[in-house]
């Protein structure tokens, strides 16, 4: 049955980790590992019925967090957009890449 789990919903969270992890490969790939060696540990004590791609989230969320505490130097996007908005950098025209040219 675990088996069955993972191969169904193995790319399913992988991308679902990916796309909260800002589209770090390396990093949802780390987080999917750990959502389904969880649900590995835990395969004894789960009810069948359980929503199972439900949990399968929710637990990617809380790795997700825990993922985010370890590594501190990772910025999720929501910081990613305040760095940007206060940028002090002026925009520059495309006018100044055109060396000359006419």
């Amino acid at each position: 049955m675990f088996d069955e789990i993972v191969n169904r919903y193995y790319t399913v969270i992988l991308n679902y980790c990916k796309y909260k992890l800002c589209g770090s490969l390396t990093a949802a790939e780390d987080v999917t590992q750990e959502v389904f060696f969880t649900l590995y540990r835990k395969r004894n004590r789960l009810k069948m019925g359980e929503n199972i791609k439900l949990w399968l989230y929710r637990t990617a969320d809380n790795e997700i967090k825990v993922y985010i505490r370890k590594n501190p130097s990772f910025l999720p996007m929501e910081d990613y957009e305040e760095i940007e908005a206060e940028s002090d950098f002026p925009e520059i025209a495309d006018s100044a890449f055109d060396c000359g040219r006419a």
